[in-house]
């Protein structure tokens, strides 16, 4: 995390630094466009560290939020959800934050393990880091729900 934060605040230094040594060699305008890169780099570096799924598991709903894009956070009620499983999500698949083309939205950061939450307007793909304590919390608390309730 250190050697994150030092480029994150060394870069924009660093790229203040040259124009300041070299503002003789350089025209009047060209030590601002220079300097506003690091800054944008470091900005983009600080964004993607940020982002983050956050999903929470209940008997009766899901909430989910995608830092830092979406700042609400949304919810999925049990009844709502026809399907669920969890299945492995490529890189092919693609990252990050993205619709698809049938209405689906996936909340996947890295290749690995996604819950796949199917309702009747869109399918949602979250990737997980525990595969093996969300099988058991569905298996435990939304499986035996329906089989009591139908």
């Amino acid at each position: 995390m250190f050697i994150i934060l030092l480029l994150a605040l060394g870069l924009p230094l660093v790229g203040l630094l040259i124009p300041i040594i070299q503002k003789d060699d350089m025209g009047s305008d060209e030590w601002i466009a220079f300097a506003i890169v690091p800054f944008i780099l470091a900005i983009s570096l600080f964004v993607v560290l940020r982002m983050k799924t956050e999903l929470n598991l209940y008997q009766d709903e899901i909430i989910f939020r995608f830092n830092p894009f979406i700042a609400r956070k949304k919810t999925l009620k049990l009844s709502e959800i026809k399907n669920h499983y969890i299945a492995d999500h490529k890189w092919r698949h693609g990252l990050g934050y993205k619709m698809t083309m049938d209405g689906g939205r996936v909340y996947v950061l890295s290749p690995g393990k996604v819950l796949v939450i199917e309702t009747d307007k869109r399918k949602y793909r979250f990737g997980i880091n525990r595969p093996e304590k969300v099988k058991r919390f569905i298996a435990e608390n939304w499986e035996e729900k329906n089989k009591v309730y139908g």
